[in-house]
């Protein structure tokens, strides 16, 4: 990245920090700021600092720099000016990352809607985190995945899938990237708008129900094991699930039903343990 020309300069900061500091000592902090900004550190080298700070003596130069740097691996840094010099810095790069983004999005010339979509998945303060820059080409690559992913939901609309919750909102929010994503998305587009309810509503407890992130299942496990289950517990058995699966109960069925989760010991009446009414239908 060019360098930063400038440094933001707080005369309040400066005047109340310096208000004990003789005049001569004042001139050379400035003096010694501005070497810092244009070489990234001052040498510990008094006497070639009096060259660099004229009409300065070597006991100001001295008094200054006990005073307002610090001395680290032979190089003296001002704490403030390296504050203030990587805050400028990183409002910098946001607005570089802004302005690029801005002009890729309209060069795209998207709908209204994808724009809209685009835009809501720019995270700027999780793109600045990385190390490597965001420039036109990387950040045209990044809105073309992101197309691509509201092509295949549409995709799936138009052969007759109707999904509420987009697996990207699942893969975000469930946070344990790994494994085959492709199968992922599959199992999770298989499923039934309910059940993508649950999950998405269920998911922050499950975790944190899990002390250490390593024994967190792989999501493709989650999904496969149908996971979410062990968050519905207590006695919200919903016998409307049921016969979403086997078709409508009659009254008599739907007692019998009733009967079979009430044997159900209370500390032990889980959606989870009791799964087997709804994965194979009883006799009734």
């Amino acid at each position: 990245m060019k360098k930063d020309p400038a440094f933001l300069f707080y005369s309040k900061d400066f005047y109340e920090g310096t208000r004990l500091m003789l005049p001569e000592e004042r001139a050379c902090l400035i003096d010694l700021m501005i070497y810092q900004h244009q070489n990234g550190g001052v040498p510990n080298d008094v006497k070639r600092l009096t060259l660099y700070c004229s009409g300065v003596s070597e006991e100001a130069i001295k008094s200054t720099l006990d005073i307002k740097f610090k001395l680290v691996d032979s190089l003296w840094y001002s704490k403030k000016m390296s504050e203030v010099t990587s805050e400028r810095s990183e409002k910098g790069r946001k607005n570089k990352l802004i302005g690029t983004f801005g002009h890729v999005v309209k060069k795209l010339n998207l709908s209204v809607k994808d724009e809209k979509y685009i835009k809501s998945k720019f995270d700027v303060a999780k793109m600045l985190q990385e190390e490597s820059e965001w420039d036109s080409e990387r950040l045209t690559e990044w809105c073309k995945n992101a197309i691509a992913l509201i092509e295949d939901a549409n995709a799936n609309v138009s052969i007759g899938i109707n999904i509420n919750y987009a697996f990207d909102e699942f893969w975000d929010l469930y946070d344990k990237k790994v494994g085959d994503k492709a199968k992922c998305k599959a199992k999770w587009d298989s499923l039934k708008d309910s059940e993508r309810g649950i999950i998405i509503k269920t998911i922050p407890s499950f975790k944190s129900s899990i002390s250490d992130r390593k024994f967190l299942p792989y999501p493709s496990s989650y999904l496969n094991q149908e996971r979410w289950l062990d968050e519905c517990g207590g006695n919200d058995y919903d016998i409307n699930s049921y016969f979403e699966r086997y078709g409508e109960l009659s009254d008599q069925e739907r007692n019998n039903l009733s009967k079979l989760i009430e044997a159900i010991p209370i500390k032990e009446r889980t959606q989870r343990q009791s799964n087997h009414l709804f994965q194979h239908k009883p006799t009734l």
